[in-house]
């Protein structure tokens, strides 16, 4: 009366429809942590040569490629050091409107932008689909030249 349905090969069927999606999500989010981390890394590299930066300004890269060794390509990080007179007159935070400034580390009393770049080019197809075949990451710190009393 009643007929036996045959399901042998419906959860292989099943695996091969959901399994692609489920590999690029993975994937995904993999790469999309590895970026996060190299940013992380690159910012507290960054902050910890400003720190260093104080006493020997020739510190501030070395200290940021100690922080990513590793893990990432070395030359591939660009580091550029900027010295304003004050505050206002940078203008702005956004690195495509601020006044140049000066290159350098300036001198007393003068307001410093440090900013370190890193090209992350990206491994797996979904995340070039999203984010494209390099993805720049950017660091930014300002700090103020101390003034001997």
């Amino acid at each position: 009366m009643f007929r036996k349905l045959n399901a042998s090969g419906a959860a292989l069927v099943e695996f091969a429809m959901v399994a692609p999606v489920f590999f690029a999500i993975m994937f995904f989010v993999f790469e999309f942590g590895v970026i996060m981390f190299i940013q992380l890394n690159l910012q507290q590299g960054l902050d910890a040569g400003v720190r260093l930066g104080a006493v020997s300004p020739a510190t501030v890269q070395s200290a940021i490629l100690q922080q990513m060794q590793g893990f990432a390509d070395p030359s591939l990080v660009t580091v550029t050091i900027q010295s304003y007179s004050s505050f206002a007159a940078m203008n702005s935070y956004n690195p495509n409107t601020f006044n140049p400034g000066t290159p350098g580390t300036g001198s007393e009393g003068d307001v410093v932008l440090y900013q370190a770049k890193y090209t992350y080019k990206a491994i797996t197809p979904v995340v070039t689909s999203f984010l494209g075949s390099t993805v720049v990451l950017t660091a930014m710190t300002v700090s103020k030249n101390e003034v001997p009393v």
